[in-house]
């Protein structure tokens, strides 16, 4: 357990120096970030379709060696972007669901190692209710449930950089792919 603590400690010091630097290479977005891992799925999508990554990376300022990052953070600017050009590239007006059917615990870095910890699905939704500043700052997801299921909302603070439609569908599709990997089934 203590070298567990020590672990997320050392994690959110680098977490802490990366948004640092990020923040000094992205001036018009600095106070809006995702993990670089909610990328990934996108990028994974478009090399599916036999589409090059390059584009995508020049525009969000990467290479294929920043990618093996488990700390590094992307404006929400950029992130915007960045699903613009893929989606012009695919002509894939559904892009944001496409890739969030990508999404796997992976993706999440330390979150994900968290989520893996729990016993249960309810436990998970309420640890990435807690912890899911690891790996964004804007808004939060709100889970309920009753006898017919669970239920996901995204809030938005009033006066945060809007979330363009791709994204919200990724966060939501997303959210349910790691339901289902989390429950080890399908779940509707």
């Amino acid at each position: 357990y203590g070298l567990f603590r020590a672990g997320i400690r050392q994690w959110l010091d680098v977490l802490r120096l990366d948004k640092k630097i990020i923040a000094a290479s992205l001036p018009s977005d600095i106070n809006a970030y995702v993990s670089l891992g909610y990328v990934m799925p996108l990028l994974d999508y478009l090399r599916e379709l036999g589409r090059p990554v390059e584009p995508v990376l020049d525009l969000l300022g990467l290479d294929e060696g920043d990618l093996a990052s488990q700390t590094r953070m992307i404006g929400l600017a950029r992130e915007n972007a960045a699903f613009e050009l893929a989606a012009a590239m695919t002509a894939d007006p559904d892009i944001g669901l496409h890739v969030g059917e990508r999404v796997r615990l992976s993706c999440l870095g330390i979150l994900g190692h968290l989520l893996l910890t729990c016993a249960s699905l309810e436990e998970a939704l309420v640890i990435q209710k807690r912890f899911g500043r690891l790996t964004r700052n804007i808004g939060h997801l709100s889970y309920a449930h009753d006898v017919e299921g669970y239920y996901l909302a995204l809030y938005q603070p009033d006066g945060s950089p809007q979330r363009e439609r791709q994204q919200i569908e990724r966060l939501l599709a997303g959210t349910v792919a790691l339901a289902r990997e989390l429950a080890g089934h399908h779940l509707s």
